[in-house]
């Protein structure tokens, strides 16, 4: 009997070696390299340079350009490595199986615009009509998009892997935000690593819930259960005094689904915790002009250096984001000065302070005025403080 467990413990072993190595299969197309990898089709309407840093694209208008040679792996993910100096929205595209040559569906996907590397995953699992395998992949770049694309990475995972990845996704916590206070997603799976990371980006998150096989477990449990009672078995462990005079089954099963909520519980108390860790580590621990407060990012910082400046004013401008509740901060904390947004179409004409906050589209023109999309929005001036690469204090000339 032990040389049979031992050899069943060693077979296991062996198998699971090539498996565990086998997990994950990679395929990179580097676009610094000196050579272009695989065989593109380029619309028409996108430009193509190649430099030094990647593959420089400019479309005229809303136009893709995709891969035909595909490596013969699964692909669950894609990673994009893309320089771009505003923010626009673009399209990964594939050919679905089994529709007409041309047929292209799209993803979208969205690009901040830094000016800096930028790395963007998208988990192709999520989506019902991808197979795994496709004849073209690329993507759709919208009318006047200037980027310059470095690298695609193509990341499958073989059935170990995904199951890894899945218990990885269990313990990853979400960010705390607004909605926290009343509602948490509770613990979520997903089947590769860029689901895992990426799987909070967007709401609702885009992923299972792990409730669906906490009940499947109990329900699972239930039937192994009721098939014993029903059909007999060996029924001698229970004759010890801790089954003795209860309904045995029923005992088990409440048992289960005991250690279950426990597990669940434990899961969701170390999610609290994890909150508070990371507001002890991002901002409480830090110095002014370091700290970091959840999505708000370095905005207290900002503000907090900023505010001495915008109390002086009746009004003053603001350049912010389009999501957040930045501008109703700014507005309690410089009572009776007036925040205003040119995003609401106020008259600016008479405005002489700025906060910009997060937007590296926001450049000066030779002439000294404050520019979005080439249209300048200020009179001449200078900036008089700058606390990071895309906010800063603009004041206008006397």
């Amino acid at each position: 009997m032990r040389s049979c467990l031992r050899f069943l413990f060693a077979t296991v072993v062996l198998l699971a070696v090539p498996l565990s190595a086998s997990a994950e299969s990679k395929t990179v197309w580097d676009f610094r390299d000196t050579a272009i990898p695989g065989r593109w089709e380029v619309n028409e309407n996108i430009e193509v340079n190649k430099i030094a840093d990647g593959l420089q694209l400019h479309a005229k208008s809303d136009a893709a350009i995709t891969q035909t040679e595909l490596p013969s792996h699964r692909i669950d993910s894609v990673q994009l490595v893309i320089i771009a100096t505003r923010p626009m929205e673009a399209k990964l595209v594939w050919h679905p199986d089994g529709e007409a040559p041309g047929a292209l569906l799209q993803v979208p996907f969205s690009i901040v615009g830094s000016g800096s590397p930028e790395t963007i995953g998208i988990d192709l699992g999520v989506y019902p009509q991808w197979s795994g395998h496709t004849d073209h992949l690329g993507i759709l770049l919208p009318q006047n998009a200037d980027i310059v694309l470095q690298s695609m990475t193509l990341q499958g995972w073989s059935g170990i892997g995904k199951i890894g990845e899945a218990w990885k996704s269990f313990w990853a916590f979400d960010h705390f935000l607004a909605y926290s206070i009343n509602f948490l997603w509770g613990p979520l799976v997903t089947f590769n690593e860029v689901g895992r990371l990426t799987m909070y980006d967007t709401q609702p998150p885009r992923a299972v819930s792990a409730n669906r096989y906490f009940y499947d477990a109990l329900i699972i449990v239930a039937l192994l259960l009721a098939a014993h009672r029903l059909f007999g078995g060996d029924n001698s462990y229970f004759d010890s005094p801790l089954f003795r005079k209860r309904a045995p089954h029923i005992f088990l099963f409440l048992c289960f689904f005991a250690g279950l909520w426990l597990f669940y519980d434990a899961r969701m108390g170390l999610e609290y915790l994890s909150y508070a860790k990371d507001d002890y580590v991002s901002y409480i621990s830090q110095p002014p002009g370091k700290r970091i407060f959840r999505n708000y990012q370095n905005f207290y910082d900002i503000a907090d250096a900023a505010l001495p400046e915008l109390r002086q004013e009746k009004r003053y401008g603001l350049l912010l984001p389009h999501e957040g509740q930045f501008q109703s901060i700014l507005r309690y904390e410089t009572y009776p000065s007036v925040p205003v947004n040119i995003q609401d179409g106020n008259d600016m004409s008479d405005i002489r302070l700025w906060l910009a906050f997060r937007r590296p589209d926001i450049t000066m023109n030779g002439s000294g005025q404050l520019v979005v999309n080439t249209v300048a929005i200020s009179k001449p001036g200078t900036i008089v403080a700058r606390y990071d690469e895309s906010s800063f204090l603009f004041r206008v000339n006397p």
